[in-house]
């Protein structure tokens, strides 16, 4: 891989993120995620997260920074805890919090996921 390299989200192709079995609660959220980099050790990615209006449960793998580009998230941990993004908004996802994303808008992310075990995805 160069040292430098760009890309542009308009030229993203994702592919539909990989959810437990009945994890869609409501809507039709038809989650999409695409990889733009690894690390070479792959403990480290960052990518594009698409959503369309809908409700599901995820357990996050590895520890995450996002930054919301467009539409509107809510996000509701296990502990208690709770989320509404909207663009420029920046959060942070602990490894391990079981979370119910509710997509209120069509959303987009940029995302950067870091795990000392690796990531396969």
């Amino acid at each position: 891989m160069p040292h430098v390299h760009s890309f542009r989200l308009d030229s993203i192709d994702a592919e539909p993120f990989p959810l437990d079995e009945g994890a869609i609660t409501a809507g039709n959220p038809n989650p999409h995620y695409a990889t733009i980099s690894r690390s070479l050790d792959g403990t480290a990615i960052t990518g594009i997260f698409r959503a369309s209006p809908g409700v599901f449960t995820f357990t996050q793998v590895g520890d995450e920074w996002t930054l919301v580009l467009k539409g509107r998230l809510i996000i509701t941990a296990d502990d208690g805890s709770r989320i509404d993004c909207s663009p420029g908004d920046v959060m942070h996802l602990t490894d391990g919090a079981v979370t119910t994303y509710e997509v209120i808008e069509e959303y987009e992310d940029y995302f950067s996921i870091t795990d000392p075990r690796g990531l396969d995805f």
